[in-house]
């Protein structure tokens, strides 16, 4: 999901894709996004001038977010809204030079064809506004996308109404949909179920019925594992497995079956997207995987995990600085949260944590979070990157029991 940025990205966006199909079709007119009240605040002599004058919440998104509280007030999801976005687009220029028409024809057509706000549009538009640089909309999963709104005379003249003493120019609306913000909260969670009573059969009409880790069919995948990727034709002339957007040599293909490492150090953590590419062009369907994140061991098998700068609050309660070493790498727009989860349960109800990650500029497999209101003692500790947790080891028992770390 986006963060509070992604309106004003879309806008920028939008300005920075119509102004380079400008550059080519109508040389020296310009895109601008201020308020097309006549005024003399900016509106440009030959170009297009975008107007955000409404946003409604999207029927189709809103409250799938639900239920965000347990009946106890904790948060369980981050809430998350959805918004379509609509915007006036008004056309200016020398009618004699038939200026207005041929930036409307530039526009409808760019926008026809280009109704996906393409995630390479939305980078170029972040990096070339300084404001922006903190906007993750480039990694939200559901893409934004154009189309054009049939409005009457009457709703015409109603939406120019509201710009004091402005004449009527020619205009056009359109809806940018759909655009989610999620409010940048990390729920707790409780630890895994360990036994699950559940079967699930796969009816999948495609290349790929499943991805599967070679241990199991119903065991996580983690970063360095090998995977199989079953279904049917899978043979012939594969050129590469494609994990999000990395590109993987297979170990191993049959018609029924696909053999991957995914150990390359380019991978995310996260929900990835399998396919298989062949060098005639053809490709697979699309299949999921949850790649888990892994918490690095040293050549001891010791954990990386430590806690730095503990401090004790007034209340008892600690303050801490714990970093810890992830494999694969995380991005800088990944969402990181830590889980802490008393071990073993010493009180009622059993003290659990969660705090976000320090924020990052660069790719980088050491990530900190800044802890507070501790309560001291010892804590498993898992990692959740984009959604998919790192594990916890099970002692003889099958209790969890590590990794851990001790907060004195």
């Amino acid at each position: 999901m986006s963060n509070f940025l992604a309106i004003a990205t879309v806008t920028a966006s939008l300005q920075s894709l119509l102004q380079d199909a400008l550059n080519v079709d109508v040389p020296g007119a310009t895109v601008t996004v201020v308020r097309p009240d006549g005024s003399d605040n900016g509106l440009p002599g030959v170009g297009v001038n975008i107007y955000l004058y409404q946003v409604t919440p999207n029927n189709a998104w809103r409250n799938t977010d639900l239920v965000t509280r347990s009946s106890d007030g904790r948060l369980v999801n981050r809430p998350r809204v959805a918004l379509d976005l609509h915007y006036l687009l008004t056309f200016y220029g020398a009618d004699e030079q038939f200026e207005p028409q041929r930036v409307l024809g530039s526009v409808a057509r760019t926008l026809h064809t280009q109704p996906v706000l393409a995630r390479e549009v939305i980078q170029d538009a972040v990096a070339a506004t300084p404001v922006l640089v903190n906007s993750d909309l480039a990694q939200e999963v559901e893409l934004v996308k154009f189309m054009p709104l049939s409005l009457s005379l009457e709703e015409l003249s109603k939406l120019w109404s509201v710009f004091f003493q402005t004449p009527y120019t020619l205009s056009m609306a359109y809806l940018a949909t759909t655009v989610l913000i999620e409010a940048e909260l990390a729920p707790q969670r409780a630890l895994p179920v360990q036994v699950r009573n559940l079967s699930v059969v796969l009816f999948q009409q495609a290349f790929i019925d499943k991805v599967v880790a070679l241990t199991g069919e119903t065991d996580p995948v983690v970063f360095g594992d090998t995977v199989a990727i079953q279904g049917e034709r899978l043979s012939g002339p594969v050129q590469a497995v494609r994990v999000g957007t990395v590109d993987l040599a297979p170990a191993s293909v049959s018609s029924r079956e696909i053999r991957v490492a995914l150990a390359d150090p380019d991978l995310r953590a996260g929900i990835q997207g399998v396919q298989v590419t062949y060098d005639h062009g053809g490709r697979s369907n699309v299949a999921p995987l949850v790649l888990r994140p892994r918490i690095v061991q040293d050549g001891g098998g010791a954990y990386q995990i430590t806690a730095t700068d503990v401090t004790v609050e007034p209340d008892g309660a600690r303050s801490a600085t714990i970093t810890v070493q992830l494999a694969p790498q995380v991005g800088p727009q990944q969402q990181v949260t830590l889980y802490l989860n008393e071990r073993p349960p010493t009180s009622q109800p059993v003290q659990a944590y969660s705090f976000p990650a320090e924020a990052r500029s660069s790719d980088t497999d050491t990530v900190r979070f800044r802890v507070r209101g501790v309560e001291a003692g010892n804590y498993l500790v898992r990692v959740d990157v984009a959604g998919a947790e790192s594990l916890l080891e099970q002692d003889g028992a099958g209790n969890y029991s590590a990794p851990a770390i001790t907060i004195p």
